[in-house]
């Protein structure tokens, strides 16, 4: 394909991400674009235009699907901890039933153990 044919598609490119009023006027102001030379500061330009029409055009829906995989990860994680927090307060619940049924000996040992452990540690 030769330059000037890629020029046009350029300029064709960058066209069709205008609005439709704004396509005619762009069109009449880079209409001299086609028949400058290769290697012209100008087309450079419009080179650089390209990039950011694209990026324009593709960076939005990037963000809208990392926003929704992010969500995603976000709502599969808060499910992650609910789930873990209920079943620690379970067992939480089951170990202070266990504690209740034990007889009162047997509470007052754990107890005096228990404060024998924490005054050791401090």
């Amino acid at each position: 394909m030769s330059e000037a044919r890629e020029e046009m598609d350029l300029i064709d490119r960058i066209a069709e991400a205008l609005p439709s009023e704004v396509r005619t006027a762009y069109y009449r102001e880079l209409n001299y674009c086609r028949s400058l030379p290769d290697n012209d500061e100008v087309l450079r330009i419009l080179r650089a235009m390209q990039f950011l029409t694209l990026l324009m055009r593709e960076v939005p829906q990037r963000v809208a699907d990392e926003r929704q995989r992010l969500e995603l990860l976000f709502r599969e994680s808060v499910a992650g901890l609910t789930l873990t927090a209920e079943r620690t307060e379970a067992y939480q619940r089951s170990i202070e039933t266990d504690y209740a049924n034990c007889p009162r000996k047997l509470r007052r040992d754990l107890a005096r153990n228990a404060s024998r452990e924490r005054s050791m540690k401090t």
